[in-house]
């Protein structure tokens, strides 16, 4: 039985949770409201100027849930002037605690080819910025995952290294998710709702995917299919005429060294004493002592 991504980076401390998306909002601007409810709370961020916050959601939520706390918190900048700055984003954390392994990298796999055009819809400051890095512009995460696949073991991605990256997977050790960093600081919230629905839908799609070699063929033997099904109902928003299969060559290019790293049908671990190992380790002596 393959291991939930929560098994996999035996996560104690991490609660359980149900919902599936967690949004922080960086704001830099005039008269901002400080937010304090059940939905939102507010923090300074030293990383911004002038007068400036980061909202962020209290719990993950469902995609219909969090759609209704993004448009509240509009409705409360609604007199406040916003600045769209290359400074300020919005970073999305999609819950992965609940996909086994495979899956986790199913999404991971899908997102780098899908990347540049996820990134573009961002916005222009996104693409190359140094707080958010695609695969493209910053081959090292690549690398780590790759990584984390040849020695089974997610915990090669605890690093500092790969946390500005436009999918940061720092963040699974941290919380259970993986984190989107691409999209911009922005005042129109359509652009908000959009993005949270696409995000949604491609971690939904992970778990549909037998392995990440099966994303790859699809990608390379049906491009067009690949993109609208990963999208979902608003691919054609973010598409926008795109070169669909040029856009997929920048990510297979770092996808298919991870794709080809490992065989899928037997990918496994086994836990003893809260440690991990590969499932085909010789085990002479199973140690029984405490850990």
């Amino acid at each position: 039985m393959i291991p939930t991504v929560a098994q996999k980076l035996d996560m104690p401390r991490h609660k359980l949770k149900e919902g599936l998306l967690g949004v922080e909002v960086e704001v830099e601007g005039e008269q901002l409201p400080v937010v304090d409810d059940g939905d939102w709370r507010t923090e300074r961020d030293h990383s911004l100027r002038g007068e400036s916050f980061e909202y962020v959601m209290r719990e993950p939520r469902s995609l219909p849930e969090t759609i209704t706390c993004l448009n509240s918190l509009k409705e409360r900048l609604g007199n406040s002037t916003y600045y769209e700055t290359p400074r300020a984003g919005v970073h999305v954390h999609v819950n992965v605690q609940g996909l086994n392994v495979i899956q986790l990298y199913n999404a991971i796999v899908s997102t780098y080819l899908l990347e540049t055009i996820l990134t573009r819809y961002c916005g222009p400051h996104r693409e190359g910025n140094l707080f958010c890095l695609r695969v493209c512009d910053a081959e090292y995460q690549a690398l780590k995952v790759e990584e984390a696949a040849v020695n089974n073991s997610l915990r090669v991605l605890n690093t500092e290294e790969i946390r500005y990256s436009a999918l940061n997977l720092n963040s699974l050790s941290k919380y259970g998710s993986i984190e989107y960093r691409a999209m911009r600081s922005t005042a129109d919230f359509e652009v908000l709702n959009i993005w949270c629905n696409v995000l949604h839908n491609i971690r939904m799609q992970a778990e549909q995917f037998e392995s990440p070699l099966d994303i790859v063929s699809m990608a390379l033997e049906a491009p067009e299919s690949f993109v609208y099904r990963l999208l979902g109902e608003y691919a054609g928003v973010l598409l926008g005429g795109l070169d669909i299969q040029a856009e997929l060559d920048v990510g297979m290019e770092y996808v298919l060294p991870i794709v080809h790293a490992v065989d899928w049908n037997s990918f496994d671990e086994r836990l003893v004493g809260g440690l991990s190992f590969p499932v085909n380790i010789e085990w002479p002596d199973e140690p029984m002592g405490d850990y």
